[in-house]
């Protein structure tokens, strides 16, 4: 069974001891009252008393998010217009396979949320499951080329650019225009190439911004990261990137263009993620909750659409869901984010295993594939507040791999009834009564 210390050692904390020993712990300091040592240790008990209640909010924080997000893929479930979108993760890859592929079900919970691996997936940049994965890794083919120039490792200079399109209320028009400005740049890039006067490598992704309250709802833009051979001044890169773009955008204004060379290692690993990110939804990245603070004034992302789209207490909840469908059948087909043709593979990385690992037999897999959504939450909630008799519980019953063990389990543990269903059933009712405790 596993088990947390809650409770430190007072009398072996290393800042009490230096300052014992400053202000002495002689064989007299310890019969007459030393008031600077009860001071020194009502000080440190103060610290460590501000120290667990700064860990149980960050806890409340991270149930409060979670339950969001399963609001949140509850809502795509219901409203996406794709089949796929609402289909992604109710079942088993080994289920859509009829068999053929046989993928291992497990649960992995680590500090940041808990998951059901081996369900199939939609891979959508718009899918509140999908998207996390998919910025780490773009991300990581984002950084690992262009950190060996701006370590100077590699000649040339990286550059960021956003370029910006005025608001409309038609999101066909959105792409249109955002396309039209990417060709633009592209073919004045290319243009140059061809001179022989620089070569260039190239990832832009799509952004949008909503205002679901104004006829004009859809602001698109993209984010690019260009890696330029040669190392052009401010000025320059201006002629190259956002001339181009100006030519092509009507109505737009160079003050809503963005251009700044990328020089150090902070900004890149930040400018790479904020790229990657920006490609879709990339929840994960986001803070849900920062959607109710909105008061209507400023542009809200895609993600903070779905937080609104939740909330059924929103009397304009509706106004949100018809935008959150109406720009998915609109943003159909488009890329979200785009690498030049001989932008480098990253190097594999093996993704990093969870801190708890439960794995699913196939007698359970049915079962727990049904409740994905329901026990991942119950069994993170188990493990952030080191309530380790839920997770006890629900291994011992994943102990159990036919008819006749689930029957030696309930009989020990007092149940005349031992079919499957009915078992699931006293567990998932023991498991609410301590979440409503």
């Amino acid at each position: 069974m596993r088990t947390f210390r809650h409770q430190k050692d007072h009398l072996n904390h290393p800042r009490k001891i230096n300052q014992l020993e400053q202000y002495g712990n002689s064989s007299e300091s310890r019969i007459v009252p030393n008031l600077t040592t009860s001071l020194l240790l009502e000080e440190i008990e103060e610290e460590e008393a501000k120290l667990r209640i700064q860990k149980q909010q960050e806890k409340e924080e991270k149930i409060a998010l979670a339950i969001q997000a399963r609001k949140e893929m509850a809502c795509q479930r219901l409203f996406s217009p794709f089949k796929s979108m609402r289909s992604c993760g109710k079942w088993t890859i080994k289920q859509l396979s009829l068999g053929k592929v046989e993928t291992p079900l497990e649960i992995w919970i680590d500090d940041d949320d808990s998951r059901l691996r081996g369900m199939a997936s939609c891979d959508s940049a718009w899918c509140r499951n999908c998207a996390k994965k998919r910025v780490a890794e773009r991300a990581l083919k984002i950084s690992q080329y262009i950190m060996p120039i701006i370590q100077g490792e590699e000649s040339g200079s990286v550059w960021f650019y956003t370029g910006t399109v005025p608001r409309h209320h038609d999101i066909d028009h959105q792409k249109l225009q955002t396309r039209r400005g990417a060709k633009a740049v592209k073919n004045a890039l290319d243009y140059q190439v061809k001179k022989g006067r620089f070569s260039y490598q190239a990832v832009r992704s799509l952004d949008i911004t909503f205002k679901p309250w104004l006829e004009k709802v859809y602001h698109c833009h993209y984010h690019w990261i260009i890696v330029f051979s040669d190392n052009p001044s401010p000025q320059e890169a201006y002629k190259r990137l956002v001339r181009p773009w100006l030519r092509a955008i009507k109505g737009t204004s160079s003050k809503s263009q963005d251009l700044q060379e990328i020089i150090s290692e902070d900004e890149a690993h930040a400018k790479s993620r904020y790229v990657a990110k920006k490609a879709g939804l990339a929840l994960g990245l986001e803070i849900a909750s920062s959607a109710t603070t909105k008061t209507g004034n400023k542009g809200i992302s895609f993600a903070e659409l779905l937080t609104l789209a939740t909330d059924e207490k929103r009397e304009s909840v509706g106004m949100y869901r018809r935008v959150y469908i109406e720009f998915l059948e609109g943003i159909k087909g488009s890329n979200t984010i785009t690498f030049s043709r001989d932008w480098p593979e990253p190097e594999s990385e093996e993704e990093e295993a969870a801190k708890l690992i439960i794995s699913i037999p196939e007698y359970w897999e049915s079962m727990v594939a049904a409740s994905s959504s329901e026990i991942t939450f119950i069994l993170y909630y188990g493990y952030l507040w080191n309530r380790y008799d839920i997770i006890r519980d629900f291994e011992r019953l994943m102990s159990c791999e036919n008819r006749e063990q689930l029957e030696e389990l309930a009989t020990a543990a007092g149940l005349t009834v031992f079919s499957r269903l009915f078992v699931w059933q006293r567990l998932m009712a023991h498991y609410h009564l301590i979440l409503s405790e």
